[in-house]
């Protein structure tokens, strides 16, 4: 509650005189009323203890109608930003505790000082009637974004060929926004059982009747029970340095893009590439594929037979629908590329990288685009509110949040986002990773809907390693919010996970692991 409100650059600024004088209003301001708000203030100000006999004070009143983003005034709306805050901290919220919050974030002088705070008070309006002067503030607030919306859609009209999706597409957003604009105000927060229960039906009879699931199973046979990964939510993919998150997250990704379509539509994946260069990456793991050892390939010290065989894997990699980003971002900007490349897949318009000889890439099939992947998370710019003086584990968990809200919510898909596990103290002694470990643990998984981890006994014990666990990977559920699930273990050769335990986890005799005999991945 603490964080500085930003407002549009046309509203009234106390710490700018010149710009509004409120005996004189100009004609060029948006629709505004600062008496409904200082009338809404000062009820609040004088009336913000609970009542003995449970009515709502003002307080509460007003808390139901409005936010600070509704005020006109930055002044206005701070010092209801500095009452939520009292409020939420369970502080009487009068004039003397307002002042003293508004004093403490270096505010107060800005805004005319406690003389204007003793001006709200001695307004005193009917208190009675503090809903009725909310409603005031914010059907001035709906006029001022109903004028934005509009004047968005006037300058876009101008040439709606060129924009995003061309004519019909910029008509149905236009539509849409003017709707959103104009429509009536819901009287009521949420919705009875009934309406739930009728979502529900309403999604299982789609699902049924498209026949295309809600989420995208893990592919590996020993993580069916770890559930879908649905649209709308988000998961953790973690592990400590070495442990193959990326390649286990690629592995996910280039089995998902490679199943079977669903009434003739693939699925496709935006992948974030913010650690390793995209094309490292590809080289790496299309060796992984082939069971060559990266630095044989890197050095060219390769039989041509595995040169053939690695030039197959790309050929079957390039055509792949998944999209590569490596540009910097936040948050929103990333929001705003997977909007679009989103829009591309699914109408058929996304094109593959132009061959020897073609103008332009030949069309991808058409696509659901319903996997986002990050690796990793730490690598994306905070969300550009955020304040300065942030330190990173609130850095890093902000970015997760708004990951969560700005692409798994609003875009409806389902976002990976591969973190870091801490080191272990004790190289000799490691235990299995928890929750604890994750770094900047408290604020990632709390906006995750999922936490899964991969360990390796075998990369800290080496030589030490009992045989139950060579070649072998845990994958540990640390979170869970759709069900619980065992720990699996899978198998690990040459950098890629398989469902094919090695004889010794399975209680067989054990016999060494050759570079030919790597289980193999057929997909």
């Amino acid at each position: 509650m603490g964080e500085v409100v930003r407002f549009q650059d046309a509203r009234r600024r106390r710490e700018e005189p010149e710009l509004v004088d409120p005996q004189a209003p100009r004609a060029d301001l948006p629709p505004h009323d600062l008496e409904a708000e200082r009338a809404v203030l000062s009820a609040m100000l004088l009336d913000g203890a609970p009542h003995a006999d449970g009515s709502a004070s003002a307080l509460d009143r007003a808390f139901e109608v409005l936010t600070p983003e509704h005020f006109f005034d930055n002044a206005n709306a701070r010092v209801y930003q500095a009452a939520q805050a009292l409020a939420a901290g369970s502080t009487p919220v009068d004039p003397i505790t307002v002042r003293s919050w508004l004093d403490e974030q270096g505010w107060l002088p800005k805004m005319g000082g406690a003389v204007y705070l003793a001006e709200l008070c001695d307004a005193s309006p009917e208190i009675a009637h503090v809903t009725a002067h909310a409603d005031k503030v914010f059907a001035a607030w709906e006029d001022r974004q109903l004028l934005a919306t509009a004047q968005l859609v006037a300058a876009q009209a101008r040439r709606p060929h060129e924009a995003e999706g061309g004519r019909d597409a910029f008509r149905a957003r236009a539509r849409a926004s003017l709707g959103a604009a104009t429509a009536p105000r819901a009287q009521l927060v949420g919705a009875p059982m009934g309406a739930i229960v009728q979502q529900v039906r309403d999604q299982i009879d789609a699902s049924q009747r498209e026949q295309v699931a809600p989420g995208i199973p893990l592919p590996f046979d020993a993580l069916a029970d770890f559930g879908l990964m649905q649209q709308g939510t988000q998961q953790i993919v973690t592990g400590r340095p070495g442990m193959g998150k990326t390649g286990f997250t690629f592995q996910v990704t280039r089995r998902v893009v490679e199943a079977e379509p669903v009434q003739g539509i693939g699925e496709a994946v935006y992948w974030w590439c913010g650690e390793m260069d995209p094309a490292a990456l590809v080289m790496r793991e299309a060796a992984n594929h082939c069971g060559i050892k990266f630095h044989h390939l890197q050095s060219g010290r390769l039989h041509p037979a595995r040169w053939e065989a690695f030039s197959r894997v790309l050929q079957r990699f390039e055509r792949l629908p998944i999209w590569w980003d490596h540009e910097p971002c936040t948050p929103d900007e990333l929001a705003g590329r997977v909007r679009r490349v989103k829009a591309l897949f699914e109408a058929g318009k996304a094109r593959r990288e132009p061959g020897p000889g073609e103008v332009a890439g030949r069309l991808f099939p058409k696509c659901r685009l319903r996997l986002v992947a990050i690796d990793q998370l730490s690598e994306l710019k905070p969300p550009a509110n955020l304040s300065p003086r942030a330190d990173t584990r609130e850095r890093v968990g902000a970015t997760a949040k708004a990951v969560r809200s700005l692409i798994a919510k609003k875009l409806h898909v389902h976002t990976l986002l591969l973190a870091q596990l801490n080191r272990p103290k004790d190289p000799k002694n490691v235990d299995l990773p928890a929750l604890t470990d994750l770094r900047e643990s408290g604020m990632i998984e709390e906006g995750a809907d999922e936490v899964i981890a991969i360990h390796r006994r075998q990369y800290y014990t080496r030589q030490r390693t009992s045989d139950e666990w060579k070649n072998v990977a845990e994958i540990l559920k640390l979170k869970g919010r759709y069900g619980e699930a065992d720990d699996v273990r899978l198998g690990f050769f040459s950098g890629r996970f398989s469902d094919d335990l090695p004889p010794a986890a399975l209680g067989q005799p054990h016999y060494e692991t050759h570079e030919d005999d790597v289980p193999g991945d057929d997909r």
